[in-house]
């Protein structure tokens, strides 16, 4: 149970409260932890860093009662932050192989479950953690992650079917959503019960560093000191106005890519009449139903279109982490306008990003360097959007496949399809002139250290999966026939496929 009175006594800068708090607490985040990242200096790094930012904004939750859920999803943010400054590289993690089987009959070790657990991505294992180890409800999941009850329900039951195959093609017999239920019960009770001295050295020391009070620091959140910089904002925003007023804008559309491509809804930048601090109450009352009762800062309006009757208004937010995004329907009725909140996302690639709500029927996105127009594609129909600020929306009843980010002269930037969606582990390459590579090796015969041997310099990162299925299943543009197979990309789209490690090692070659 939670303490809520030395939440509160926190709130009010109470370090000894704020500390037996996280001591309480401190198995869970290390599970937690454990569950996204590979190694345990990582894990404390992360839990370090929370300790201190959360420290600083205790005083924002407003339901005392949520404080485990709020700490939870600000260290799975953190968590993800380190994974994409480690190159993304892909976590592992292991059980002691001598432990019991769980199966007897069919011989499935507790280790060969882990690495099931293993091989599904970051998303799925997350909320694996948090079903099985943290015994969360659907509820709790979808508030922390800040996602639906139904997309919790559906990773939880793709995570179960991947673990399924995996635990298939290792000999054992196909197990229903019940079976593994059990196993993974077990299995979370095995795992990382009892944190590493270096996660205990690392949190005692970091609540030791911490002042005796908060206040100190919350002073640069106070209102004054809020007010102040948001007028600088506004100062800076001004000047930057003036500057594209009387500066070629590449907001105004040009045929150039129009006229090449078969377009059938075009989607322009149009000023919304409402202050940005007028749309930050949708939004908390969203947060409010999550239960995630915090206050929210820095709300900046990023673009808007107008879609017949109706803006769509792109904001960006702060709450203890910056990257919250959220699309909010503005209508004008007489004098008067009534704001609707459409979708919520958090996005920490501020580079290149696309999210889309099926339940809305809208999306946005983000296109640097110089890109001036996006192209939307679904199944059936091409959408254009122009970008302004870099951030583009659109609005569509198919949910898109690829989306192609132009220049001003009709060039492509950067090509991102349905499976670079995802900013955590995109398979493409991070930059021109770079490969990455992915390798489908049931056998697990490939080893990396034979692109050095052969003096292939140009593969900056890779992922490997031993399962064909589960590699068709999730990236079903590859189209895998059999294993082993390798696919290679470049920093928009993928490039080349093959089946035969020569002709793999020839076509990077060629690229060196």
């Amino acid at each position: 149970m939670i303490d809520e009175n030395d939440v509160k006594l926190a709130q009010t800068g109470d370090k000894d409260a704020f500390s037996r708090l996280i001591i309480t607490y401190q198995n869970a985040l290390y599970r937690v932890s454990k569950g996204i990242l590979k190694h345990d200096v990582d894990c404390a790094d992360a839990i370090q860093e929370i300790i201190i930012n959360s420290y600083y904004s205790v005083h924002k939750l407003k339901n005392q009662q949520n404080f485990k859920n709020w700490l939870t999803r600000i260290l799975i943010d953190q968590c993800y932050d380190l994974l994409e400054k480690q190159d993304k590289v892909i976590p592992t993690k292991s059980v002691d192989p001598e432990i019991q089987l769980i199966a007897h009959e069919d011989s499935v070790t507790y280790d060969q479950l882990a690495e099931a657990v293993n091989k599904l991505n970051t998303n799925k294992k997350v909320i694996i953690t948090l079903f099985y180890n943290e015994q969360l409800a659907i509820l709790e999941i979808a508030a922390i992650l800040n996602i639906t009850e139904d997309t919790v329900k559906s990773r939880l039951n793709y995570a179960r079917d991947n673990i399924t195959s995996y635990l298939i093609e290792e000999g054992a017999k196909k197990k229903d959503h019940e079976e593994i239920d059990k196993m993974l019960e077990q299995l979370a009770d095995k795992e990382y019960d009892e944190p590493s001295d270096i996660i205990k050295k690392g949190i005692k020391q970091t609540l030791d560093d911490l002042p005796k009070s908060n206040r100190k620091r919350r002073l640069f959140l106070s209102p004054a000191a809020i007010k102040f910089w948001s007028v600088g904002i506004v100062c800076m925003i001004f000047f930057l106005f003036l500057y594209f007023q009387f500066n070629d804008s590449p907001l105004t559309p040009s045929d150039s890519n129009n006229t090449a491509i078969n377009i059938d809804d075009t989607f322009l930048y149009e000023e919304v009449s409402v202050e940005a601090d007028q749309l930050s109450e949708v939004i908390e009352e969203k947060l409010d139903d999550q239960m995630l009762e915090e206050d929210i800062d820095n709300i900046t309006i990023l673009t808007s279109i107008k879609q017949r009757d109706r803006w769509i208004v792109l904001v960006q937010f702060d709450m203890l982490f910056p990257g919250n995004y959220a699309l909010i329907e503005v209508k004008q009725e007489n004098n008067t306008y009534s704001k609707r909140l459409l979708t919520l996302s958090h996005e920490t690639n501020a580079d290149y990003f696309h999210w889309y709500d099926e339940t809305e029927e809208v999306g946005f996105g983000s296109g640097r360097s110089f890109s001036e127009n996006a192209i939307i594609e679904t199944k059936n129909r091409k959408i254009s959007s122009y970008l302004h600020d870099d951030y583009y929306i659109y609005a569509s009843n198919e949910k898109p496949v690829k989306v192609s980010l132009f220049n001003e002269n009709g060039e492509v930037n950067r090509t991102l399809e349905t499976f670079n969606f995802d900013e955590i582990y995109p398979l493409i390459a991070e930059d021109e002139d770079e490969y990455a590579l992915f390798v489908v090796d049931n056998l697990e015969s490939f080893e990396y250290d034979i692109l050095e041997q052969e003096g292939i310099e140009n593969v900056t990162s890779a992922q490997t999966t031993d399962s064909l299925e589960s590699a068709n299943q999730q990236y079903q543009f590859l189209n895998l026939e059999k294993s082993p197979a390798y696919v290679v990309f470049d920093d928009k789209e993928m490039i080349y496929k093959t089946y035969k490690i020569d002709e793999l090692l020839e076509f990077l070659k060629q690229g060196e």
